[in-house]
């Protein structure tokens, strides 16, 4: 059994709405919370605190917490390094949706029903290649959202999805409709607020999380190249639209502009990434 954990991040400055998290095996998560609890001690930080990338004002890690906030993240996502995970992820630029360009849906609106078609994507993406390729099934975690009448509304939504399939997939494999819980008692989603948090802020140009999200990289889902003997194609063309989808399609050239500096760094092989010569 596979789990996918999920959380969002909404950027106010830029309408920017994302959902992502990260795959992991059932039997590695006991470990993967004992080693979050491990660097929550390490850092002075108590057990029941939540560990997010955009804290509140009078979060812990804003009013108390005297340490250094980047090396936790750094060391949050050495432990999905550590743990084999996979990350899957959408982002919606809302400004540029239809809804609110043609119909002035007000934002709302539009992030619920942004919400709808990246767990949609999400959902697609862990049925095929996940699961289908290790021959494994699935269920799917995540944060609960913001407003109970819209969160109904994404559990319909996605239950006929899994049901029936979508356009491009019919489920096979996953279990069952997407569990909601609370981040606070569910640590895996944590990890899952400091993965979409970093994606959606370095698409803002926050220069904190590009240092970051270069760490990221080698965790996206990537396009196998599925009959290939070998291929080499850049990290961007092999993880935009893939691990990670950007919606409408002119924000694909925001990815790609945030990509530039791993492009140049590195190539993606069959033998994995690797670092130009």
């Amino acid at each position: 059994m596979k789990i996918l954990f999920l959380d969002d991040c909404f950027r106010r400055n830029k309408n920017y709405l994302g959902h992502g998290g990260f795959c992991i095996n059932e039997e590695d998560v006991n470990s993967l919370c004992e080693d979050l609890l491990k660097l929550k001690q390490k850092f002075g930080i108590p057990y029941h605190i939540e560990l997010k990338w955009s804290p509140s004002r009078d979060h812990f890690l804003r009013t108390t917490f005297k340490g250094d906030r980047q090396q936790i993240y750094t060391e949050l996502i050495g432990l999905l390094h550590e743990h084999d995970a996979s990350i899957i992820s959408a982002v919606h630029d809302l400004n540029d949706c239809y809804g609110i360009r043609n119909y002035n849906w007000d934002l709302n609106r539009a992030s619920l029903w942004a919400t709808k078609q990246q767990f949609k994507f999400i959902s697609e993406r862990f049925e095929k290649p996940i699961l289908e390729s290790s021959d494994d099934y699935g269920i799917i975690i995540a944060d609960i959202y913001s407003d109970n009448r819209g969160e109904i509304a994404i559990l319909k939504d996605i239950f006929e999805a899994v049901t029936f399939g979508t356009e491009y997939r019919r489920f096979n494999r996953i279990c069952m409709n997407p569990i909601m819980a609370i981040s606070d008692y569910c640590p895996p989603i944590q990890f899952s607020d400091t993965i979409i948090g970093i994606i959606v802020s370095a698409l803002s140009n926050s220069q904190y999380a590009q240092n970051h999200f270069e760490n990221l990289m080698n965790l996206f889902l990537k396009n196998p190249h599925e009959g290939s003997l070998s291929f080499v194609s850049t990290i961007s063309s092999s993880i935009l639209g893939y691990g990670l989808i950007l919606f409408p399609g002119r924000f694909r050239s925001k990815g790609i502009e945030l990509f530039r500096r791993p492009d140049e760094k590195y190539i993606y092989t069959n033998d994995g990434i690797k670092k130009r010569s």
